[in-house]
C-alpha cells in the first residue's frame, strides 16, 4: 500500500502508462482507493490529503490496522424548519505491527 498526498497521487497518475493504470469503482462512484499492476506486484495507492506533500509511506497491508478509541455514533444539533443539523463523532487510531516491514519515501518534488 502506497499512501501519498492526492498531489502526488496526481504526478504518479500522469507518469504511469494508462495500461497499467487500474480505477476502482464502486456502486457506480469512483473512489480514492486505485491499484497498479507492477512488475512486483499489485499496489494499492491510497490518497490521503493530510500526507506531506513530498512525502508517502509504503505500508504492507497485512501489518496496519485502525483500532476504534471511541464508536462513531451520530449527534443531533439544532432543527431549523424541515433541515436537521447534526455532527458525527468518533475515534480511531491507526495500529502498524512490525515497523521494519514498512518503508517512507521523501523528498519528493514534481
Amino acid at each position: 500500500m502506497l499512501v501519498m498526498n492526492p498531489r502526488i497521487a496526481n504526478d504518479l497518475r500522469l507518469q504511469l502508462d494508462s495500461t497499467d493504470y487500474v480505477r476502482i469503482i464502486r456502486e457506480g462512484k469512483v473512489v480514492a482507493l486505485e491499484k497498479l499492476e507492477t512488475k512486483y506486484g499489485e499496489l494499492e495507492l491510497v490518497m490521503d490529503r493530510w500526507c506531506p506533500t513530498d512525502t508517502a509511506y509504503i505500508l504492507q497491508s497485512d501489518k496496519v490496522g485502525f483500532y476504534t478509541l471511541r464508536p462513531f455514533e451520530a449527534y443531533e444539533l439544532t432543527r431549523s424548519g424541515e433541515s436537521l443539523k447534526g455532527e458525527v463523532v468518533g475515534e480511531l487510531t491507526l495500529l502498524v505491527d512490525e515497523d521494519k516491514v514498512h518503508g517512507k519515501i521523501t523528498e519528493i518534488t514534481t
